[in-house]
């Protein structure tokens, strides 16, 4: 069966948040259709809250209004909130934000 872009991008960053062992935990909300939507992941790393929404690698793929403001929202409460499109982009953020002492190879 083959899967989205965005899937492959999630797929990939799921494999990258459990690589970083026991100083990770995240979860995946699922989002049955009703009430407000949310972001693909919320977790903690070294202490650290962090969102993420994963797009697809397209820059046509944006977050919605609403996720944007989940992501401001965590960003304002001292958390990392971004929009990735791989898992590059997560490792680049926990890196800068020293988090990872080394660059991803």
């Amino acid at each position: 069966m083959s899967q989205t872009p965005e899937g492959k991008v999630k797929d990939e960053i799921s494999k990258g948040l459990n690589s970083l062992g026991e100083d990770c935990h995240f979860e995946m909300p699922v989002n049955y259709g009703y009430g407000r939507r949310s972001i693909d992941y919320i977790g903690c790393f070294k202490g650290r809250y962090f969102g993420i929404e994963a797009k697809s690698p397209s820059k046509r793929s944006k977050p919605t209004r609403i996720q944007e403001l989940i992501l401001a929202k965590i960003r304002r409460a001292g958390g990392i909130g971004i929009v990735a499109r791989s898992w590059a982009d997560v490792w680049t953020v926990f890196y800068l934000e020293r988090l990872l002492n080394e660059p991803l190879k």
